[in-house]
């Protein structure tokens, strides 16, 4: 996960944490109103556990619901300087260097064994 990213939601999270709408990370819902959420949102709490490694990817890359950490757009980055989101980028591409070299010099078993398996269960 790219650091600066990573960072600025991490502290726009615990600035609202367990707050009902502010809340960044985490959709919170009130559990004597859960009968009148959409039916996909019901089913998908009962099933999340199974989904966990892809909703941890698609949180961290599409940003949904908050705004990403690797594409910068959302109510993340709303407000924040060109310098902040540059920096965010150049954290981006310190990343994707990284894994791209480990990748690179383990080979695919070795990177997925060692590096994807452990971020899968984060």
């Amino acid at each position: 996960t790219p650091f600066v990213p990573w960072a600025l939601s991490h502290k726009k999270h615990h600035l609202n944490h367990n707050h009902l709408e502010k809340d960044f990370s985490h959709q919170w819902y009130i559990r004597e109103e859960a009968d009148d959420l959409h039916p996909l949102i019901q089913a998908s709490y009962y099933i999340r556990m199974v989904f966990f490694p892809f909703l941890y990817f698609i949180y961290l890359f599409t940003g949904i619901p908050d705004g990403g950490h690797v594409l910068f757009y959302g109510r993340m980055w709303e407000g924040e300087s060109m310098k902040d989101k540059l920096d965010g980028a150049l954290s981006v591409a310190v990343s994707v260097a990284t894994a791209g070299t480990l990748w690179h010099n383990m080979g695919t078993s070795d990177f997925a064994v060692v590096c994807m398996a452990p971020w899968t269960v984060m």
